[in-house]
Order: structure tokens, then sequence, then C-alpha cells
């Protein structure tokens, strides 16, 4: 990452983090994924990095923000495919789910 991107990143995720105190449903699962897309850039722990996904996922979730759980789960299940390909397949499932539901149920609203 360059200190270009480093620096947009930055001032993304304080933007974010700003809205996402005012409408927390609506912004603080984002802001949850800069954060974790940080701790990638900056070579955090494995673990810290999973257990931020994760909390981004339900934070997603319990929204209701389905499309946004089913890309955070693709970007957790893309990431760690180069750690071990076997714990990445429940991501790359549940974000097949979630694109899925949210394809159906704004097709459903369609008709």
């Amino acid at each position: 990452m360059s200190d270009e991107q480093r620096e947009i990143l930055e001032s993304n995720i304080a933007c974010i983090k700003e809205w996402s105190i005012r409408a927390t449903n609506t912004w603080l699962h984002k802001n949850v994924l800069l954060e974790v897309e940080m701790k990638i850039a900056n070579g955090a722990q494995q673990l810290e990095i999973l257990d931020g996904y994760d909390h981004a996922i339900a934070l997603a979730n319990r929204s209701g923000f389905v499309h946004d759980a089913a890309f955070i789960n693709e970007r957790c299940g893309t990431w760690i495919h180069d750690i071990s390909k076997k714990r990445s397949i429940p991501y790359l499932e549940n974000a097949y789910r979630c694109y899925m539901t949210w394809v159906f149920s704004f097709l459903s609203l369609s008709c």
C-alpha cells in the first residue's frame, strides 16, 4: 500500500468512524471492516484480524445489511484462503447465502 493510499484509507476511516457514532446501525460494521483492512495493511496478528471480520459480520447481520454481510464474509474468506483453504470455506459459503438472500429479497420487492 502506498503512502497516498494509506492516507486516503485513514481519512475514510475517520469519516466513517464519525458517522458510526451518529448512525450506528448503518455505519458501525463498515467502520469495523475498514479498521480490519488497516490491521491487515499494518501486519496485525491473524487472530485479531479474524476476530475483527467476525465482529463486522455480526454487526452487519444484526443491522439487517445482508449485502454488507455478504461482502465482509467474501473478503474474509478470500483473505483467510491464503492461510487455510479449509477455514475459508464457511466464510465463502456464508457470502454466497447472503448474496442469494439479498438478491431474492430484492426480486420479491420488485414483483
